[in-house]
């Protein structure tokens, strides 16, 4: 493999979208993967506006879509009374972006699509099965030492590493730079079902919040069926087959035993990392910040780490990097994990003042086309960050 003058470590989409920006520009640059495929994982779903809008810059838009579905509408129900709180549509933000709507989209359709493109345009630049196990920094260069399936090592020479390898980064560790939790650990429950169960839901949109006796659980209706996401209590216990018996009756009504299929839980912590440039080695997505999962907004404040870090690559100057590095951090901060906490906070309202009070700001939404304008905005990245989120938060 020949000496590269930028190295992207991970090859995931905020790794494969840094690459496909770089280049379309006209920048070398080469993909690490240690991993010999795409995984499909299926955490991840959820693409809002400006990150479409993003992919339709590097023209491979359409081809994202054409694996998901387009979302056009929110809904807010109370489950337990089936009553419809607020039915929001995302065309009232229309005069904001050009994408006025979401998609979901497994995160390994998005990462094929992206895959794919680069072998077809720019064959050479991604390279799996390399696993990258050291990194240091040297003032004007960078290097990576690199291990391969077939068992020989390399050193490569960089201009400039990027790390895009997760939450675990390698990179990230072997440089010592922090990983600063932000807030206490949480669980969640992810689960399928077909899209069959959608016709004893009642004519609820393909995007809706459920609120019921178990708390708040988040539907997605997928291209190809119904996902479902809901806090848990980190109890593997949840995960039995009564248990999600149970939770199926809750969610679909009786005779829906066995209906939830695909049940992982996973725990997230966020957290940031203390810088996100050391010397030649910048870090992007993942191996970053880490958020609760809400609105899919760590995919997409990763893929827009990607954005925003080829145009200060492309410029090359010192200045431009030096405010990525400062100016995502802080993004990350205030909108990604801050905005991330408070809306959970706000959907997991515990008590029944707390939930009264939920109730009255939601109907308020679907009354007042301004506000339900405003909260849409928020949601889908598009505000400026610096209000507070619409529903209510509490302790």
């Amino acid at each position: 493999m020949p000496t590269a003058p930028l190295i992207i470590v991970g090859a995931g989409p905020v790794g494969l979208s840094l690459g496909l920006a770089l280049r379309q520009a006209g920048v070398p640059a080469l993909i690490l993967e240690h991993r010999s495929a795409i995984p499909q994982d299926h955490r991840a779903t959820t693409l809002q506006p400006p990150t479409l809008e993003m992919l339709a810059g590097w023209g491979v838009l359409d081809q994202v879509l054409s694996h998901g579905r387009r979302i056009d509408r929110l809904q807010y129900w109370d489950w337990i009374s089936r009553t419809l709180l607020a039915d929001l549509d995302f065309s009232a933000i229309g005069e904001h972006t050009a994408c006025p709507y979401r998609a979901h989209v497994h995160q390994w359709h998005l990462s094929q699509v992206l895959l794919d493109t680069l072998q077809a345009d720019f064959p050479g630049t991604v390279h799996l099965g390399h696993k990258v196990v050291g990194v240091q920094d040297h003032g004007r260069s960078a290097t990576v030492d690199v291990q391969t399936r077939d068992g020989s090592e390399h050193t490569l020479e960089a201009s400039w590493v990027i790390a895009c390898d997760g939450h675990g980064s390698t990179v990230r560790t072997r440089l010592g730079i922090g990983w600063q939790a932000e807030a206490a650990p949480q669980a969640f429950l992810t689960c399928a079902a077909s899209l069959d169960v959608l016709e004893g839901m009642g004519g609820i949109a393909s995007l809706a919040t459920l609120f019921g006796t178990g708390g708040w659980t988040l539907m997605m209706q997928m291209r190809e069926a119904v996902r479902f996401l809901f806090q848990s209590s980190g109890d593997r216990a949840v995960l039995t087959k009564d248990a999600m018996a149970a939770r199926a009756r809750t969610l679909l009504g009786p005779g829906a035993e066995g209906a939830l299929a695909g049940v992982s839980m996973y725990t997230v912590r966020p957290a940031l990392a203390e810088t996100f440039r050391r010397g030649r080695v910048l870090l992007a997505g993942d191996s970053a910040h880490s958020a609760y999962p809400v609105g899919g907004t760590a995919m997409n404040c990763g893929i827009h780490d990607a954005f925003f870090l080829a145009g200060a690559l492309i410029t090359g100057g010192e200045a431009a990097l030096d405010a990525y590095a400062s100016s995502r951090r802080a993004w990350a901060h205030r909108q990604l994990i801050a905005q991330a906490s408070e809306s959970l906070r706000a959907v997991s309202a515990r008590g029944p003042f707390r939930r009264q009070s939920r109730k009255r700001t939601l109907w308020r939404l679907g009354e007042r086309p301004d506000e339900a304008r405003i909260h849409l905005l928020r949601l889908s990245m598009l505000d400026d960050g610096q209000g507070q989120a619409c529903l209510p938060a509490h302790d």
